[in-house]
């Protein structure tokens, strides 16, 4: 049969695909065939036209020559403004998606060569613009493009796709972390029915030069806390450098962006898009992020909202075969704790006092949380790992907060917890003296702390040089009030007399009626006067050693003598020194005689 020219003109055609679950219906219109030069001997090419509308505005035309014996040829094929909304049936068997509006255009060429399978080669160029993708299970966007160009396509079946180029613009994703924990993409997905796959051919190979990205945006949000959390990147732009299956090199990124409009964010570095767990080396910087916006998860795992606070955060992520080391270097910014929130989550630590501690004098929090594990074992999470970090620097801080802050000065660590006095001494020794210089020099490193004193005397400890103490002073105010009846000249204080040797002795005895309220034993008497005045001494010295208002006023005069100093010589403002009620108890483990130290919060 030959056909030297034929042509159809203004048809149309109703298919129906019933294979999907919902049955795939295309409509062709303006339907316009041409053939020429048609031999069925097959033993030389014939020209073939068509033109054709699909759906309500979908142009396609081809134009090329065929030839059937062996069958080969090669076609211009054009595409404008199909509607990608008629391939609805073919994906909803796979994944809960609905294509809300799409349009595809093409300038293709595309060649057939005989062989046995037939050897099928596209080049060309494709748009696909005004893309809108509905999350049906959940009923919100899933994602979207304003333009999809695709440059330089060289595709051949069951070998390779290259694509020189793609540039995508203004598109939009979303990533949505459910009550469960599960996230938007997992739940789309269609299970399956298992089948074994006999297929041996290798994988194709495929090849991009570079993927541009300009205007995008995104959002987030994570409904597993209460209240959930959401936040918004825009103004994404940058791009993907060349990903290539068959080439280990890894491909370069960057991309920038800003978080809730106002806060930057690059992502730069190398990674395989299509097998990143294997190799990647990114790092991110996130800056002036609003922290107000992360109250949810401070919520959640430290137990309190945030008043107010911002965010610099620089991730640095390297695997090498599976082998993970990443560095997360956070610095808070005049972070503010806001109302306590209950969480059965939030980190069993004062966390007021470890963010106080934390706070330099400029009002930031600069940390360091390394992690490194092995990708490839299923007991080992990225965001555990940096959370116990975290957790573990606040356990640091609280527990040992003065040894913390003594390594602000160089202190080595050292504990300024305590500060030691003599027996029954309220004077600072040269020691003390130097551990209040470091502790004032690094709280005015953490201004929003406090400390508290809690002066410390005891009987065993104190009671004996005391007493001795006391003794002093009563022979002085006994001797004043003796030359002040006689009408000799005094100074201003009993303190200020010297009290002679001939005089102790009977001064002793109305000392010892006094404070104990008796007269001397009478088989005293009979005593030498040394040893009764020996006996005297001491009955007077047991009595005051014991005597709980002078350990209390003691341990007062020693938190007093601290606070003094820090004050008027080591500078620090006093509203940020509080004086505890005082202790006159035996203390276990530590120095009978020392004052301990606590750290509060403004």
């Amino acid at each position: 049969v030959r056909l030297d020219d034929a042509q159809l003109s203004d048809n149309q055609l109703h298919l129906v695909d019933r294979v999907p679950q919902e049955p795939a219906s295309l409509y062709f219109s303006g339907l316009d065939l041409a053939v020429k030069g048609f031999d069925s001997a097959g033993n030389k090419p014939f020209d073939l036209a068509l033109k054709t509308t699909l759906g309500d505005r979908g142009r396609i035309t081809a134009d090329g020559q065929l030839a059937l014996t062996p069958l080969q040829g090669s076609f211009d094929i054009g595409i404008d403004e199909l509607n990608l909304r008629q391939a609805q049936p073919y994906l909803s068997p796979y994944v809960r998606l609905e294509i809300r509006s799409g349009q595809l255009a093409s300038r293709l060429k595309v060649a057939l060569a005989p062989g046995e399978p037939l050897g099928l080669t596209v080049s060309g160029a494709a748009q696909v613009t005004q893309v809108h993708v509905l999350d049906t299970l959940h009923q919100q966007d899933f994602m979207r493009w304003q333009r999809l160009d695709v440059q330089g396509i060289a595709f051949e079946l069951g070998k390779r796709l290259v694509i020189d180029r793609i540039d995508l613009e203004k598109p939009y994703g979303t990533l949505v972390i459910n009550e469960d924990l599960s996230n938007n993409f997992s739940a789309l997905l269609v299970p399956q029915p298992k089948t074994e796959s006999k297929d041996s051919s290798p994988p194709l190979q495929i090849r991009i030069g570079g993927v541009s990205i300009r205007d995008g945006s995104a959002d987030f949000a994570d409904n597993s806390l209460k209240p959930g959390f959401a936040t918004n990147i825009q103004s994404l732009e940058g791009g993907i450098g060349t990903l290539d299956t068959a080439a280990s090199k890894p491909a370069d990124i960057h991309l920038a962006g800003k978080v809730d409009r106002f806060a930057p964010v690059e992502i730069k570095g190398r990674l395989d898009p299509l097998d990143p767990l294997q190799q990647l080396d990114v790092t991110a910087y996130f800056r002036q992020v609003e922290l107000t916006t992360l109250s949810p998860y401070t919520g959640k795992f430290a137990g309190y909202a945030v008043r107010k606070g911002r965010l610099d955060l620089d991730l640095q992520y390297r695997i090498d075969d599976g082998k993970l080391q990443a560095q997360n270097h956070v610095v808070l910014d005049q972070l503010e704790l806001g109302e306590r929130v209950d969480s059965k989550d939030a980190v069993d630590l004062p966390v007021r006092l470890a963010v106080a501690l934390l706070k330099d004098s400029h009002g930031r929090i600069d940390l360091r949380l390394p992690v490194a594990g092995n990708l490839a074992d299923p007991n080992f999470s990225v965001m555990p790992v940096v959370w116990q970090t975290l957790r573990n620097v606040l356990s640091r801080a609280v527990q040992a907060p003065f040894r913390m802050l003594a390594g602000l000065v160089g202190g080595h660590e050292a504990d300024l917890s305590a500060i030691d006095f003599a027996p029954g001494s309220t004077s600072l020794s040269a020691q003390a003296r130097g551990e209040l210089d470091k502790l004032a020099a690094a709280l005015r490193q953490r201004p929003q702390l406090t400390v508290e004193v809690k002066g410390h005397a005891g009987a065993a400890s104190d009671g004996r040089a005391l007493a001795a103490s006391q003794l002093e002073k009563d022979f002085q105010t006994q001797y004043f009030n003796l030359l002040q009846r006689r009408g000799d000249k005094v100074p201003a204080d009993p303190s200020q007399l010297q009290v002679p040797a001939d005089m102790r002795a009977p001064l002793l005895e109305g000392l010892y009626r006094l404070r104990l309220q008796a007269q001397p034993p009478q088989e005293w008497d009979s005593l030498d006067d040394a040893t009764r005045t020996a006996r005297l001494r001491q009955a007077v010295l047991e009595a005051w050693s014991g005597n709980d208002g002078l350990l209390r006023s003691l341990a007062q005069q020693r938190a007093g003598a601290i606070k003094t100093y820090l004050v008027d010589t080591a500078k620090l403002d006093a509203q940020r020194v509080y004086l505890l009620d005082v202790s006159t108890q035996a203390q276990s483990g530590e120095s009978p005689t020392a004052a301990q130290l606590q750290l509060g919060v403004l």
